[in-house]
């Protein structure tokens, strides 16, 4: 298709072929570094010099590993096909037979390998467990929560020093997960004294004093003006608040940190006093406040940061606990191994003659550790800057104009580090600047764009600029080149300029997939493929900054009949159904919350109306799921609410008498998720998801039985990157690309779209972490959330305004990379998003600089949103079917059914094997309900009777009981409970444990078994609560509450004899779950006492 010269094809060859010398290739945009390396992989074998076991390919991703094996093997397969050397044919052959212990795969699965194959020297439990994102979010909330309750109930002195400074521990929960993301680091936190911010306030008071003569009293038509506002404020702090306290006096000065702005025709002065307002404010900000409040945060931040690092303490204490390890635990430990024990180094070195690192701009420190560890000459040697590699170990494909995960620990630092130890230890540094994916038109506006935003020479915080060799030219007809898609003036909100953003887009698509638009030039392998000139959905891609309103351009693509596909972006919560479920799930676990029960009512699952809502409130409802239906509601109404609250109250039940993922099964199928998502717009990839999500629950719930660890799950899930995980079908889709830039890399697409011209990046850094030879150290500012956007410094570090500075230079730096990394996915167009109004906050203006405001614009055709058409039925051909053939035919089908519908095991609760209520119960006393109440109180009552009050009335409300004598009558059982030989027993227990969920696998052979009697012999899972279970002098007792009403003795038998049979199976049960026999088992009925039950 192009005669065009490959310019660096020696250089393609050295790679291939020079096999002794280490290699750091600069591979550009497209220019099919994964072929090189698998070229010099296949070379490896065929030389002679690596076995096949002998080479390790670490990729960034778990996809780009299984892309690099595939294609690795099919290399070595065409290779054999080809080769006629009968000696390189078994070679070749023996590689392919052991291509299974051949490592590819991503740095952390390599790390986990070794230290599996090394674990006492790795000092790891042999059998650890790779903690994904999920798992260790999850023990991060978990120790947090354990650090929490120590620190009040060990140590509130460190509570009442942090609270002296105005911070919440919640403030600290972010900076905790982000610290422990660096566990190589040393986190800086100096001690200063505490300044004294008084004399600031008092200064400043006289400003106000004389600024509020000149503010109206009555608000201006068009509202008091940021000053005037910030003034007003103040003065009602200093009348209403407490000012000897520090923390408003904080509050008060941070008001007026920032420059003010004024509107003068707001004022009553003469403009001069409100300039001469403002300039003093000013000027008083700049010489008072904004010093005191730096010298306040560098105070407050050594005392957050001492109260943290005992938090990091419970976390890896837990993780070990676990035994489980996560990404960089699994990084560390390797490195430690490696740097600790010279035989295990020179043992995997041996193991792995060649290392081969894909991606290698984006490693981080400890994986370089880690590279040069594993190829060093000397492994006696522990600083890996010092260590040489051995000759042709070494193997490194990177772009450092395409590094841009700096955010997850990446370092371009550390990349020219290794770049200069390349060339000063005898390997080379080449570059491939041949780009085979996009066509020349597209090239030269790229050399033209980055040869002015790009340096000549790289230096500490930049790549330097590489010209981009294209190879590909237009055929006649075609289009390719870099085109504006203009914003009308007119619009000029946020939300006005993406929605019509938006749609031209889509009409851009629409039109090119009707044949009426885009014509593309193809390559001659898609030409064999298939393809024509006429683009498909999946030529298109549309890249955002950012992932925010990424549901938008969906949703008006989806309009238009476009097919999408999301990554990186909010993909989980666009599915509608999954959202409303977990907002079911989260009342499930707080069922006082009105506002979640509000949610879920008028949700799709019961759908209540905001009319009939407020009907249900006008008649004098309240919103608890335990509430009498007010009389007078119209019938319609009463049914509608009748019935929701009756199912509420069993998926409570469910809530706590089964497992959290049986909980979750149970409603899901009770509610028809599945089948709601199946007739949604995306009914393949919803029904996916809700699966995949269930099986990441039961895989991390195996072990937990607590239902609030379930939604603690079910959030960090919601919150992970599960991109790889959720890619239920691993197949590409003929629809419309749409994520967020970071996820295009190593991406591409004929026509690419840069949407979304709102939203530029302007975050300021909030950490800097400095290398050297011997040391890391790291600078963290604390923030505390103030809105969902928006945050504010509450401590930064010793001099953070100069590393701040130069972490400032780092993120510039990277965004000029992003755009390079955006630019350069395009293969025949590129499509840049253009606001005619303003393109101040458009992430994409670098860009737009150099192109023709007036030549460059897209024209958008004129596309309508299609109208549905009514599905046309294909003409059926009549079938001749004899009537003993259908009926054969039927009782095949039925016979299918009932064989299908026989269970493969049964799945049983306890209380589906003895009800809580027995036939010959006594009715009276507040009924079942009541009941529930009263057990929850009990079990709340033996973990924290210092709370005693505050749980009772939260629990009694959220059952219904709201009066006086509900509250009465709990307090004499629970006064009857504390006098009990039972209490006392318990306070003087070993050991009490409380609410003991489990979950047992039974064969048909197990005594439980035999002890149900279980008529089919099918695998049984039993689940259950022991209400509590107490070690006394080495000895287990088994004690279950009973809350039933009863007159006689003989009513006391009855229940006793009834309820026999659970005490017997939860003991059989404590001796089959910890292997130690329980040697008594009672039943505590409430208002009486202690029953003994004959074991």
């Amino acid at each position: 298709m192009s005669n065009n010269i490959i310019l660096d094809k020696d250089i393609r060859e050295d790679i291939k072929n020079i096999l002794d010398v280490n290699m750091l290739v600069e591979a550009g945009a497209g220019s099919g570094k994964t072929t090189s390396m698998i070229n010099r992989m296949v070379s490896l074998i065929v030389s002679g010099r690596c076995k096949v076991e002998n080479i390790a390919a670490i990729t960034f991703t778990r996809k780009a590993a299984q892309e690099l094996k595939e294609r690795f093997q099919n290399h070595l397969e065409q290779c054999y096909r080809d080769e006629e050397d009968s000696e390189i044919k078994s070679t070749l052959k023996e590689a392919l037979n052991n291509m299974q212990r051949c490592f590819i795969g991503t740095i952390h699965s390599f790390c986990a390998s070794i230290l599996r194959e090394r674990p006492i020297e790795g000092a790891v439990d042999p059998k650890f467990e790779e903690l994904d994102d999920i798992a260790d979010a999850l023990i991060h909330k978990q120790s947090w929560q354990q650090y929490l309750l120590d620190i009040r109930l060990n140590y509130p002195e460190k509570l009442a020093k942090l609270n002296d400074c105005g911070i919440k521990p919640a403030d600290l929960e972010g900076i905790f997960y982000r610290i422990t993301d660096y566990p190589d680091v040393e986190i800086v936190c100096d001690e200063t004294l505490k300044p004294d911010i008084a004399p600031s306030y008092e200064n400043m008071k006289p400003l106000f004093y004389e600024a509020i003569k000149y503010i109206p009293k009555t608000e201006p038509e068009k509202g008091y003006d940021g000053l005037q506002s910030k003034i007003r404020s103040a003065l009602r702090m200093i009348r209403y608040y407490d000012m000897d306290n520090e923390t408003n006096i904080v509050n008060l000065l941070e008001m007026f940190e920032s420059d003010q702005k004024v509107t003068l025709n707001r004022w009553l002065c003469d403009k001069e006093i409100t300039k001469k307002t403002q300039q003093d404010i000013n000027y008083f900000s700049q010489t008072q406040i904004r010093p005191v409040l730096k010298q306040w945060r560098e105070y407050c931040h050594y005392i957050a940061m001492e109260f943290l690092m005992p938090a990091i303490e419970f976390y890896e204490s837990l993780k070990s606990k676990q035994a489980g390890l996560n990404f960089q635990d699994l990084l560390l430990k390797a490195v430690n191994m490696l740097k600790n024990y010279p035989e295990v180094r020179t043992y995997f070195q041996n193991k792995y003659h060649c290392l081969l690192i894909d991606e290698f701009q984006d490693t981080d420190p400890i994986q370089t550790e880690l590279m040069l560890l594993l190829t060093g000459q000397d492994t006696n040697e522990k600083q890996w800057s010092k260590l040489v590699p051995s000759p042709g170990s070494l193997f490194v494909v990177g772009d450092p104009k395409q590094s841009i995960y700096r955010f997850r620990r990446a370092d371009i630092d550390i990349y020219n580090g290794v770049k200069q130890l390349f060339m000063q230890t005898g390997g080379r540094v080449v570059e491939l600047t041949s780009n085979f994916r996009s066509m020349n038109t597209l090239g030269e506006w790229f050399d033209k764009v980055f040869k002015n935003l790009l340096p000549s020479k790289a230096d500490s915080f930049q790549a330097a600029f590489s010209a981009v060799n294209t190879l590909n030219d237009d055929l006649p007809g075609t289009h390719s080149g870099v085109k504006v898609i203009n914003i009308p003036i007119e619009y000029t909100k946020k939300q006005e300029i993406l929605q019509c953003d938006a749609e031209y887009i889509a009409k851009v698509i629409r039109n090119a997939v009707d044949g009426q638009g885009i014509k593309l030039t193809r390559t001659e392998q898609e030409t064999v493929a298939g393809l024509t000139e006429i683009p498909e959905y999946k030529d298109f891609l549309v890249l955002l900054r950012y992932k925010d309103s990424i549901d938008m351009y969906s949703k008006t693509l989806k309009q238009y009949g476009i097919p999408v596909q999301l990554s990186g972006g909010s993909s989980l919560l666009d599915v509608e159904e999954l959202k409303e479920f977990i907002i079911l799930l989260k009342y499930l676990k707080d069922p006082e919350n009105k506002v979640l029960l509000v949610a879920v009512l008028r949700g799709i699952f019961f759908g209540i109306s905001d009319r009939a809502l407020a009907e249900y409130k006008l008649a004098g409802g309240a919103f608890r799921t335990y509430a009498t239906i007010p009389e007078g509601l119209n019938e319609n109404t009463n049914t509608l609410f009748a019935t929701a609250y009756e199912k509420l109250k069993m998926y409570h039940r469910w809530s706590r008498n089964y497992h959290p993922v049986t909980t979750f099964e149970k409603i899901a199928s009770d509610i028809g998720l599945i089948p709601l998502a199946a007739i949604g717009n995306e009914a393949k990839t919803s029904c996916g998801y809700i699966v995949k999500i269930l099986e990441i629950l039961r895989k991390n719930m195996i072990d937990n039985s607590d239902y609030n660890s379930m939604i603690d799950s079910l959030d960090a899930i919601m919150d992970a990157d599960l991109e790889e995980e959720l890619d239920i079908s691993q197949e590409e889709q003929n629809a419309v690309r749409i994520m967020n830039l970071h996820k295009a890399k190593g991406l591409e697409a004929p026509v690419v779209f840069l949407a979304h011209p709102f939203k530029r990046p302007n975050i300021a850094p909030d950490h800097h972490i400095k290398r050297t030879e011997l040391k890391s150290e790291g600078y963290f500012v604390i923030k505390k959330s103030t809105g969902e956007f928006s945050s504010k410094v509450i401590g930064q570090p010793l001099n953070w305004d100069e590393y701040e500075q130069t972490e400032q230079a780092y993120q510039e730096a990277e965004e000029t990379r992003l755009l390079y990394v955006a630019a350069t996915r395009a293969k025949n167009i590129l499509l840049i998003s253009s606001s005619e109004k303003s393109n101040r906050k458009n992430p994409w203006e670098p860009l737009l600089d150099f192109t023709d405001t007036k030549e460059d614009i897209y024209d958008i055709p004129d596309v309508q949103i299609p109208k549905q058409k009514p599905s046309e039925k294909p003409v059926e051909t009549p079938v001749q079917l004899k009537k003993e053939d259908f009926y054969s035919f039927k009782k095949q089908i039925e016979d299918f059914i009932i064989l299908q519908k026989e269970p493969t095991y049964l799945e049983l609760s306890v209380t589906d094997i003895i009800s809580d209520e027995p036939l010959h119960t006594v009715k009276g006393g507040l009924g079942p309900v009541w009941g529930s109440a009263i057990h929850e109180i009990i079990e709340h009552f033996v973990k924290d009777e210092a709370h005693y009050n505050h749980y009772k009335k939260h629990i009694l409300s959220q059952y219904g009981f709201t009066e006086p004598i509900h509250i009465e009558k709990a307090d004499e059982l629970i006064s009857k409970f504390k006098d009990s030989s039972l209490y006392s027993r318990i306070q003087k227990a070993d050991v009490k444990l409380t609410e003991v969920l489990f979950s047992i696998k039974l064969d048909s052979n197990d005594e439980i078994y035999r002890f149900l009697n279980i008529e089919k012999a099918l695998p049984v899972y039993l689940q259950g609560i022991i209400d509590l279970a107490i070690k006394e002098n080495d000895t287990w007792s088994i004690i279950d509450y009973k809350t039933n009403y009863f007159e006689t003795d003989e009513d006391l038998k009855l229940l006793v004899d009834h309820y026999s049979k659970q005490i017997k199976l939860y003991c059989m049960i404590w001796n089959m779950i910890i292997k130690q026999r329980a040697q008594s088992g009672e039943l505590y009925f409430t208002g009486y006492g202690s029953v003994k039950v004959d074991l």
